[in-house]
């Protein structure tokens, strides 16, 4: 006759047996596992890096913008238009002298819109006037017969002699009295000398008329 004490001893050895064995059975099971065969295998975490600088960042580092123009290419601009503007300014300026084709003294007539040109024969007194355009490369006739000159002995005054300068008519040129480009005058006040002061009272170029003309003989360059 089995006692009560011994069944409780059996059942706890039942139970003892049924753990151990849940035990042994999760050991076996505990190894890698297979994937399936349709199972695509897990792709590898890769650290995250920070991307490499490209080829626009080491433009923009170097100060350089693509596509626009640099400081260096303004400056050359700037250089070369200032360049161009100087050049302006000085054939504008060089227009502006004129050489005298017959070695005299250029007196101009407006902002250059004509000259008159004077030579002096000092030793025999003669004082002659050729008539220039702007360019004081042709002659230019007048219709006017004579140029009035006054030679100015007080200069607070403006007072002195009158010299009237006549056409002079040229058979080779087809000038004459009152369709020339030259006129002169010979006097004993103008013999032995060498500068003076005068007036040019009228002269009318091109239907234009200029009237007291101040200038000095010899005078500067034109």
């Amino acid at each position: 006759m089995i006692t009560k004490k011994q069944s409780y001893k059996g059942l706890l050895i039942q139970i003892t047996l049924g753990i151990a064995g849940l035990f042994l059975l999760g050991g076996c099971g505990s190894g890698p596992s297979t994937p399936p065969a349709n199972q695509t295998p897990p792709t590898p975490v890769v650290p995250f890096q920070a991307d490499s600088p490209s080829a626009h960042d080491e433009t923009e580092k170097s100060g350089v913008v693509q596509g626009t123009p640099d400081a260096h290419d303004d400056h050359d601009h700037d250089h070369d238009h200032n360049h161009a503007s100087d050049s302006h300014d000085h054939d504008h300026n060089h227009d502006h002298h004129h050489a005298a084709p017959h070695g005299g003294t250029m007196v101009a007539l407006g902002d250059h819109m004509a000259h008159l040109e004077l030579v002096l024969d000092s030793q025999n007194g003669t004082l002659t006037a050729y008539i220039l355009d702007g360019e004081a490369s042709n002659a230019v006739r007048l219709a006017q017969p004579a140029i009035d000159i006054r030679l100015i002995k007080d200069p607070a005054t403006k007072q002195g002699e009158n010299l009237v300068l006549k056409a002079v008519a040229n058979a080779l040129t087809g000038e004459k009295e009152t369709d020339s480009s030259e006129f002169s005058i010979t006097s004993d006040l103008l013999k032995g000398t060498t500068n003076f002061s005068a007036i040019i009272q009228s002269v009318t170029i091109k239907g234009q008329e200029f009237k007291g003309v101040e200038f000095k003989y010899p005078g500067e360059a034109e």
